[in-house]
């Protein structure tokens, strides 16, 4: 699972579902909208792993129709 991909390709890939990003490329500075990452984990997320996406390394993101959803964060 250490491919990286674009997010249409990660919502494609594992539609309706938590995901887990590394290597998270943004389209730009402070940008909510992923351009790619890689996917470490597909699941709903723990609470070690919502208390690891607020450290900035990783990102929690639901996939449902595009749209991107952050835990502890704002519906975009």
């Amino acid at each position: 699972m250490r491919d990286r991909l674009s997010w249409q390709e990660i919502v494609k890939r594992y539609p309706e579902s938590w995901v887990r990003l590394e290597e998270v490329e943004h389209a730009e500075a402070n940008s909510a909208t992923v351009v790619s990452a890689v996917v470490t984990r597909v699941g709903e997320p723990s609470d070690q792993d919502i208390f690891d996406a607020m450290d900035g390394i990783s990102e929690e993101r639901y996939t449902y129709g595009g749209s991107v959803v952050r835990v502890g964060g704002v519906t975009v």
